[in-house]
């Protein structure tokens, strides 16, 4: 939510985009406009990357009004996809109405819309005995603030929790970096509560193979690490993966585009047409991962992947999801089908890793 009591109107939002130019003067003129509900060429050209919340020196979140005014204006369009989506959520979750409670678990696994497309992703030692929510009703609908209709998301976050808290669970770790924004960022924000303890798929991941070390085999890599713009709200994952690497055996390259100063992969670009400019974005990531020495390029987010999936591996640079790294860890074999069973286009069949 964008908090207009906190904006000084400094300006350092625009100043300090990643993607657009602006003089301090341009930088306020445009705050002011936007304040005022107006319509500013950053609408048109802001690739949703979140940066500027992570460096508001107020915390006045400044992208979450750009993202309000982007759907006003109609600069970003769900389309008939999210649509279909939302329809399946709704309807699944209308059906919960009344229904007989699950039987309890501690844990749950959240798998947002990866789960029930791709079931074999979670066909693992990493989440054996772990119940896992698969499923409409566990989609948690983050997306939606990309495309202009936050309150959308809002309206649809009360049953997303509630479904999720028929399972009566001590902790939900959550598999999309989108599921724990929304639920530890997002909803305290709107004055809602999470009744059960959030866990990242990083603190998960670290937890699970410390208890099989005796099954790791060190990777010896070097990996770049394509941190996604839900994370700038809730940087507290990121001493998570540090240690979760260093379990692997692999070494974080120190690269420009990393940590606060990560550049997004462009694939809101991508989803709105601008084909130029999200491939600019993820080709400077892939020639800034290898200029500092990186064998592979790991992501958290789906939509991430997607935009690599073919630029990097056909430049010598391997992509893979962080949990799939702690796979081959643990010596298992990461295959997918010949086809995507996603819309995403992230879990395509993987090349060899050289190690």
């Amino acid at each position: 939510m964008f908090h207009p009591e906190l904006c000084k109107l400094c300006g350092d939002c625009l100043v300090n985009c990643m993607f657009n130019e602006y003089s301090r003067d341009e930088a306020i003129a445009e705050r002011k406009a936007l304040m005022e509900g107006k319509w500013a060429p950053i609408l048109r050209d802001c690739a949703s990357c979140h940066s500027c919340n992570e460096r508001c020196p107020q915390g006045a979140n400044p992208w979450d009004l750009i993202g309000r005014l982007q759907g006003k204006y109609r600069e970003v369009d769900a389309g008939e996809y999210w649509a279909e989506r939302l329809r399946a959520a709704d309807e699944e979750r209308s059906g919960l109405l009344g229904a007989p409670l699950p039987e309890r678990a501690d844990t749950v696994l959240l798998t947002c819309t990866i789960g029930s497309g791709a079931t074999e992703v979670f066909d693992s030692l990493l989440y054996s005995g772990v119940h896992k929510l698969m499923g409409p009703a566990y989609y948690c609908n983050n997306g939606l603030e990309y495309f202009g209709d936050e309150a959308g998301q809002k309206a649809r976050a009360q049953g997303f929790v509630d479904a999720i808290a028929r399972f009566q669970p001590r902790e939900v770790v959550c598999y999309h970096d989108q599921c724990y924004f929304l639920l530890s960022y997002r909803l305290p924000e709107y004055g809602m509560d999470v009744p059960f303890r959030l866990v990242h798929l990083f603190e998960f991941l670290g937890r699970t193979v410390r208890q099989h070390q005796e099954k790791v085999r060190p990777l010896n890599l070097k990996v770049a690490y394509q941190r996604p713009c839900s994370s700038r709200n809730t940087q507290d994952k990121e001493p998570y993966l540090d240690e979760l690497l260093e379990l692997l055996g692999c070494e974080r390259v120190a690269r420009e585009y990393d940590r606060e100063n990560a550049l997004c992969c462009g694939a809101m670009y991508g989803a709105r047409g601008l084909s130029d400019k999200a491939l600019a974005a993820a080709l400077t990531n892939v020639e800034d991962s290898l200029e500092h020495g990186a064998e592979v390029l790991l992501c958290l987010c789906p939509s991430c992947m997607r935009n690599y999936a073919e630029l990097a591996p056909d430049r010598g640079l391997p992509v893979y999801h962080v949990s799939e790294l702690c796979r081959i860890a643990l010596g298992e074999e990461v295959t997918y089908r010949e086809e995507d069973p996603l819309p995403y286009g992230a879990y395509v069949k993987k090349l060899p890793l050289t190690r």
